[in-house]
């Protein structure tokens, strides 16, 4: 009984994770070339804001990140 209850678990996990997948629309998608960070930049020195830019440690592993991917970095896009 036990074995069962696992695989129906099982099956139950892998056929939402793959509904869930499938959810995405174009529109919520990002542009081209760009990736864009979003923090809230109030917790120095992991992220915070000098003037209107947003800096600090995540900002700098974001960029690291966008350089490594070729991409453009958008941190100081508001929604």
């Amino acid at each position: 009984m036990k074995k069962i209850t696992k695989i129906v678990s099982v099956l139950a996990a892998l056929a939402i994770a793959v509904l869930c997948c499938g959810c995405g629309s174009k529109s919520m998608t990002a542009q081209e070339g760009k990736l864009i960070m979003a923090t809230n930049a109030e917790f120095p020195p992991y992220e915070y804001k000098e003037g209107d830019a947003i800096v600090g440690i995540d900002a700098e592993v974001a960029k690291l990140i966008a350089e490594k991917l070729n991409l453009e970095l958008d941190r100081n896009r508001r929604s």
